[in-house]
């Protein structure tokens, strides 16, 4: 059986993984009053526990696009590929890439952080790894950014080194 991926939103009550309520804690601080933070308010040296987890994102409009401003080296290291400065649609076409679309634009229309709970499976195992978007304004007003963390533990590798590879997705 093939390796499939699914997801769900959750909510932040559902999150397992401590490090992405603390980068949510740490980003609503940075927001204070306002409706969203500014990449501007993030600061790398105040995030230095999660900055191989963090992607970030520009968010462009008409058409929407979400092209990789910073793509953390531990993502890098396991999706086996490095797309700084490359769109969500320079992935190719299948599942992974409509996952991730649906995923950055569901934080979009919400106007808030969300979060997400995926899963690898094949027909004797599973694992998980969780999510957070959390919308970004220079403006304080219009997203123009996604700040993204993504935690696993050590069981997820190799489902997903098996995911990336039946989609032609790994670099080796």
């Amino acid at each position: 059986m093939p390796v499939q991926l699914t997801y769900r939103r959750i909510s932040a009550d559902e999150i397992i993984y401590p490090e992405i309520l603390r980068i949510r804690d740490y980003v609503d601080a940075k927001r204070g009053s306002r409706p969203f933070a500014a990449r501007r308010d993030i600061l790398p040296e105040e995030i230095g526990f999660a900055l191989g987890r963090i992607i970030l994102m520009d968010v462009r409009k008409d058409p929407l696009d979400f092209v990789y401003r910073l793509y953390g080296s531990e993502i890098s290291d396991a999706d086996g590929d490095e797309v700084t400065k490359k769109s969500v649609y320079d992935q190719p076409a299948g599942d992974y890439r409509d996952h991730l679309i649906a995923c950055y634009t569901d934080a979009i229309a919400a106007r808030c952080a969300v979060y997400h709970d995926m899963r690898v499976t094949d027909s004797r195992r599973s694992a998980r790894f969780q999510r957070g978007l959390f919308p970004l304004s220079s403006d304080g007003t219009t997203i123009d950014m996604l700040l993204s963390i993504t935690w696993w533990n050590n069981d997820l590798k190799p489902l997903w080194d098996r995911f990336l590879a039946e989609r032609g997705l790994s670099k080796e």
